[in-house]
């Protein structure tokens, strides 16, 4: 399954794309090829953000990068130097561009658009570009469809900051609210594009899925309209298959962030989503503090493909990952004949974690790679642990866990103490207490709820995130109802719908071993399941229209999942968890493994979501 897994790979596809870019569209058996074969990339700071996990600078050389600078940065002049500019379509970019062909800092320039170029913006470029006389430096203009970030083979994100609050702010205008919807379906264009498929798109009725799904099948019907051959070309060009028949066909399911919220405040136990958490984790890099010789200093690491550690223990929970780490220690030193007497894995006197390990990787002086890699987990398997230990995470995680897995048990006497102890910054015990609060909204008291809020902000807690929690709630508790009965929205009433929509209800994970609640909907879609959830989805098939679209009755084998207002890594394990899982039952009956892409607006650590959360309840308490 290996061979389908790459080619239902996200991260591979964007990366032969950018190979294509950089090679100027040429083949080594094009003259063209080796007169441009080095050159210069500028870039503004989303496609430096693109290139990031996908190339190393040595790759980037590979590829005949002799420079990568940045399009707001000053500039020398390279009169006889060509050009690529990788940039997003906006006014400034394109200003820029032609400022520069009409000062001939450059010989020829190859401009790649990852985003789509208005027909307007495009008319205006040309002006200015007559305008200055500089239309013979510009060798091609390309629309390159790839505006959007992937992290891994099935991860990706549009990098949107902010996105939750920005679907779900009630205050936003109309002109704020297109742009938003706009912006998304052109990050998912350009995915759909770089996958090569034309997906079947399914969402739930009323919400800002629904106004994003129907905006994208009417942008792919369209494209394939007016371009036929458009994904076709696409996935020959990168070794895939093409639209190709109907069962090979992926589906797109489209989703609202608040079908569930507990998922973005849980606290995480996985080494990968641990690192999001705690250090922020950013297009596959941490930042973490390291203590050499006496003198604690902040250091970057990069998580790369190539790193077997990461490959296997990204997903493990984070005890395991601390074994692992130990095994692999132990069987350099076999092998290099030095085993050391089984000490303690974190040093003699349980001081400095992860102590011992540093010392015995110090002992490997001529396995470089695998000691730099380990030496590398090591520091930050130590300062995830300090960071666990100090702020007591493992109890919020644990309680987290039996609200979740006993919604209808009491545990407020657990959670008062939690909030009193002094382990746990504010933001944490406001995570746990918002997934009590989601849980409970509908049995708390108000008296037992002013017992929470005064004990909450004693600690420091910003209570506009329950403020917000609980307009949500007065909401749902009237929009249940309602929702049943409504009707499908004309494309005039997509703006009235922002307004007034935030969800059709809260809905609440299960425990932690069991899949979580986008997961089941995942797999009820694939499957063909007649779930209460999923029995009145749409189902929009881009390549007919509207009112004849004929319905497949086979289960899918690829899905891509997209949540509108944040994604989080817990979300995308669980869903691997799954297909992992799935594929293991299957290949006991020989059957195809299923293969998920994860996509959202942005990647969003706990703290992050609430402080978005925050900013709208700030909203409602003015």
């Amino acid at each position: 399954s290996t061979g389908r897994m790459n080619m239902f790979s996200i991260r591979k596809r964007q990366k032969e794309e950018c190979k294509k870019m950089l090679s100027l569209w040429q083949t080594p058996d094009k003259d063209e090829y080796w007169e441009n074969l080095w050159k210069v990339l500028v870039c503004d700071s989303f496609c430096r953000d693109l290139l990031a996990p996908l190339f190393s600078f040595d790759e980037l050389q590979k590829c005949g990068v002799t420079l990568l600078m940045s399009i707001n940065a000053p500039r020398q002049p390279m009169p006889d130097v060509s050009a690529i500019y990788f940039v997003n379509s906006t006014k400034e970019n394109l200003n820029r561009i032609c400022e520069d062909c009409s000062n001939g800092v450059y010989d020829k320039v190859y401009l790649s658009l990852a985003s789509h170029i208005s027909q307007p913006d495009m008319e205006e470029f040309a002006k200015n570009c007559v305008a200055k006389d500089c239309v013979q430096s510009i060798a091609k203009l390309t629309e390159q469809h790839t505006n959007f970030i992937s992290l891994e083979d099935t991860l990706f994100t549009l990098n949107h900051s902010q996105s939750y609050a920005a679907f779900n702010n009630p205050t936003i205008s109309d002109e704020e609210a297109t742009a938003n919807v706009e912006k998304t379906v052109d990050g998912l264009f350009s995915m759909v594009i770089t996958l090569g498929k034309v997906p079947i798109i399914r969402c739930p009725k009323g919400s800002a899925s629904e106004i994003v799904a129907r905006r994208l099948y009417e942008r792919i019907h369209n494209e394939l309209a007016s371009v036929p051959n458009l994904f076709t070309e696409s996935a020959a060009t990168i070794g895939g298959v093409g639209s190709g028949s109907s069962f090979q066909r992926p589906v797109l399911l489209i989703l609202d962030r608040n079908v569930d919220l507990t998922v973005m405040l849980s606290h995480s136990w996985t080494y990968q989503s641990l690192c999001h958490d705690v250090f922020d984790m950013t297009l596959n890099r941490v930042k973490v503090n390291v203590k050499e010789k006496d003198v604690t200093a902040p250091k970057m690491y990069d998580f790369q493909e190539n790193d077997q550690f990461w490959v296997n223990n990204a997903g493990s929970p984070f005890p395991n990952v601390l074994v692992s780490i130990r095994q692999q220690v132990d069987e350099l030193e076999t092998k290099m004949g030095r085993k050391k007497d089984n000490d303690s894995l974190f040093g003699e006197d349980g001081g400095n974690p992860g102590r011992s390990i540093q010392d015995q990787i110090s002992l490997l002086p001529e396995l470089n790679r695998q000691k730099e890699l380990l030496a590398m987990h090591t520091n930050i398997a130590a300062s995830l642990l300090e960071q666990i230990n100090a702020r007591g995470m493992d109890e919020f995680f644990k309680l987290e866990e039996d609200l979740l897995s006993n919604a209808n048990q009491s545990l407020d006497q657990r959670l008062l103490k939690l909030i009193d102890d002094e382990k746990g910054t504010p933001e944490d015990k406001m995570r746990v207490f918002l997934i009590y609060y989601l849980i409970h909204s509908r049995t708390i008291t108000s008296d037992e709820l002013s017992v929470f809020k005064s004990k909450l902000k004693a600690c420091g807690c910003d209570l506009g995130t329950l403020a917000y929690l609980q307009e949500i709630k007065a909401f749902n508790d009237t929009w249940t109802q309602s929702s049943k009965t409504s009707a499908q929205p004309k494309r005039d009433d997509w703006l009235n719908m922002f307004s007034s929509i935030v969800s059709k209800g809260v809905q609440y994970l299960v425990p932690a071993n069991k899949n979580y609640h986008v997961t089941r909907i995942m797999d009820a879609v694939m499957e063909l399941k007649d779930t209460a959830d999923t029995r009145d989805y749409l189902y929009l098939d881009p390549k007919f229209p509207l009112n004849a679209t004929p319905r497949k009755n086979t289960a899918f084998k690829e899905g891509i999942v997209f949540m509108i207002g944040g994604g989080n890594y817990l979300e995308y394990q669980n869903l691997r968890d799954f297909v992992q899982k799935q594929g293991q039952q299957e290949n006991t009956l020989g059957a195809v493994e299923k293969q998920i892409i994860y996509g959202s607006t942005e990647i969003c650590t706990g703290v992050g979501f609430l402080q978005q959360l925050g900013s709208l309840g700030s909203s409602v308490l003015d």
